[in-house]
């Protein structure tokens, strides 16, 4: 089994230029969060407390931008867990703290939204209060197979696949 968290994103327009108190929420569609393996003591855990650790992590309520949980289910291994466009962010609990991974690919239907030659952007951090998102690191994979460890890298790499 496994647990699948939906959230709502929304935005505030008034604070473009600086929050100045004024609201003008926008909504922003959201994210889903996943955690695989979940057994049944935890799942009876969850339906009778609900994810209070988790909500403390992601609900993030700032001036300009919010996300917070609008639903949580459990479900088996193999059922959908969002739309076909959505990365779903992965969730794991290591060495006491939850840590995420994600990695989106730059191809399909969906997809496509980075450099043509990005293949895919692997996304990993540990989840801080209210949406903090500590020791972020992202990768990426080329369609070249080479790969950049981070955003300096990636761009060198860039560089030379345009002198090519």
């Amino acid at each position: 089994m496994k647990l699948v968290i939906d959230t709502q994103i929304a935005e505030n327009y008034a604070a473009h230029n600086g929050f100045t108190g004024e609201h003008r929420w926008k909504f922003k569609g959201g994210n889903t969060y996943v955690v695989d393996n979940i057994t049944p003591a935890q799942k009876a855990r969850i339906e009778a407390e609900g994810t209070p650790t988790l909500d403390a992590l992601i609900n993030e309520d700032g001036g300009s931008y919010r996300e917070y949980i609008i639903s949580h289910r459990i479900v088996e291994d193999t059922a959908e867990e969002g739309e076909p466009w959505e990365t779903p962010f992965r969730l794991s609990y290591i060495d006491g703290k939850w840590v995420v991974a994600r990695t989106i690919y730059n191809k399909g239907e969906y997809g496509g939204y980075m450099r043509p030659e990005i293949a895919t952007k692997t996304e990993t951090y540990v989840m801080g209060p209210a949406g903090e998102r500590l020791d972020y690191e992202a990768s990426y994979v080329l369609v070249n197979g080479r790969t950049a460890r981070d955003q300096q890298e990636l761009q060198c790499e860039l560089d030379m696949m345009e002198d090519a």
